[in-house]
């Protein structure tokens, strides 16, 4: 009785009280929208704002939980880019018909999976103490070992077999974690050092192999961090990460080519090689003729008269538009039409994709993503390497049709209750470092059910391995 009084007070503070009216009179506006808008851009709002709503309330009350940021992401890698896309890259004041059927499924799918999850939360969080997570306290050895790996990790993953790769990216990314969600209450210099290198090397990885992967690994850690500590200050750092995501994403491509095709060439020359393009692309600036030839730029795309400040609007906007995922609209569009459904066929290796290939050498291999990507028209009908991959969401419905699209919603609504109950399980309690390693199994919107789950065993089974280590770190 006294715990649900308490959170009835946590709950109904002046910042939630102001959230949820603020949330009301938007809902009753849009709803008067809908009625008479023939543009869509109504339909998209809406599915915003019940995308944002659960993260909004989770923060206001401090009881931040795995949907309000899987929401959240949500919001961010479909919704907000889909906006960016229509106003400042297509021009459009209206919602193409494909992306309209898609926001009305997904406002289905986000209700469906919110519903989900709070009709479960009293059973499967019982005794659970909400809004718990105590940061993991790292000793010096642990401090500079967790720091050397990861700006050394660039080198190492070249080196590592691929039978043992994915293991070690999760090392990495729980090394991460570590590094920006723990304390060192007497190495406070040390720790702040490490962290801006870690950032460093992620865009040291950039570099050496025109990816940004690890970029966008660290700066969600230090998002989700940055909310359950609550500490706004190092949004500093979160702003320059994404900056930098958006900057790097439309000239990423010609500087791959730079890379593939001038291997001989330094990391410094390959800095100067990107400056330039940066340069070019951004401010106008002259672009060396070799360079763009190596680079791959068209004549077209060369010789483009445009004022600079619009250009450097218009490419920051594509680049975010590029986080974005869009294989959910092509499946709805050609599902049944143009490509029967599968019935199931992409569930198929669930049952043996968590066996490691280091156990089972002759593992078959699985080309279904790549046999997709030829289907739905995102590879060459001779690309038989490539593998493009879909969301849970597009999966369910070319699988089983919107039978299996609602049903998927309410179990991935479920599953993520699961997950996050599981993140107190390993130490018994709420930690700021399980509540993001487990969170990122399920946080994206654009991974295939079977990812998530062979995600959620690995993290799984690595962290158990580590369960005496880190019991350690439970106090000073």
């Amino acid at each position: 009785m006294v715990n649900a009084r308490q959170d009835a007070i946590q709950f109904w503070n002046p910042t939630s009280v102001a959230i949820i009216a603020l949330i009301s009179f938007s809902l009753s506006i849009i709803g008067i929208r809908l009625l008479d808008d023939k543009s869509g851009l109504a339909a998209l709002f809406l599915l915003m704002l019940i995308q944002a709503t659960p993260f909004a309330i989770s923060f206001s009350t401090g009881k931040l939980n795995f949907l309000s940021f899987v929401m959240f992401n949500h919001l961010v890698t479909y919704s907000v880019a889909k906006l960016n896309q229509l106003f400042h890259i297509h021009k459009l004041s209206t919602v193409y018909p494909e992306t309209l059927a898609t926001v009305q499924e997904l406002t289905y799918c986000s209700v469906f999976i919110i519903l989900s999850y709070y009709t479960f939360y009293p059973f499967v969080m019982r005794g659970i103490n909400r809004g718990e997570h105590k940061p993991l306290y790292i000793g010096k050895r642990l401090l500079h070992g967790l720091g050397i790996f990861v700006l050394l990790h660039t080198y190492l993953t070249v080196s590592v077999p691929s039978s043992v790769r994915s293991i070690e990216i999760i090392l990495y990314f729980i090394c991460v974690v570590l590094l920006f969600s723990g304390r060192a209450p007497k190495l406070n210099g040390w720790m702040t050092f490490y962290r801006v290198a870690a950032v460093a090397a992620a865009f040291h990885h950039f570099l050496r192999f025109g990816m940004l992967v690890y970029a966008g690994t660290v700066g969600g850690v230090i998002f989700v961090t940055v909310c359950l500590q609550r500490k706004m200050r190092s949004l500093v750092a979160l702003v320059f990460v994404a900056l930098m995501l958006c900057a790097l994403q439309p000239i990423k491509s010609w500087y791959r080519n730079v890379i593939k095709n001038v291997p001989q060439a330094t990391l410094v020359e390959n800095l100067g090689v990107l400056g330039s393009l940066a340069a070019w692309k951004y401010f106008g600036a002259e672009l060396d003729e070799d360079i763009a030839a190596v680079a791959g730029i068209t004549v077209e795309e060369f010789d483009v008269d445009e004022d600079p400040t619009d250009q450097t609007k218009e490419t920051l906007a594509r680049g975010f538009g590029r986080i974005g995922d869009d294989s959910l609209e092509r499946v709805l569009a050609w599902t049944p039409s143009k490509v029967p459904y599968w019935g199931g066929e992409s569930y198929a290796n669930i049952p043996f994709m968590f066996i490691p290939r280091l156990l089972w050498p002759g593992k078959p291999a699985w080309n279904f993503w790549n046999k997709f990507g030829r289907q739905y028209g995102f590879l060459s009908s001779d690309d038989f390497r490539t593998s493009v991959g879909v969301g849970y969401l597009g999966e369910a419905y070319m699988n089983f049709g919107y039978l299996g699209l609602y049903a998927c919603a309410i179990f991935f609504g479920f599953l993520v209750l699961v997950v996050e109950r599981m993140s107190y399980m390993i130490l018994g309690g709420g930690y700021s470092f399980l509540f993001t390693c487990y969170l990122s199994t399920v946080i994206s919107f654009g991974n295939s059910l079977g990812s998530i789950l062979n995600g959620i065993a690995m993290i799984t089974v690595i962290l158990f391995v580590l369960r005496t280590r880190l019991q350690e770190l439970k106090t000073p």
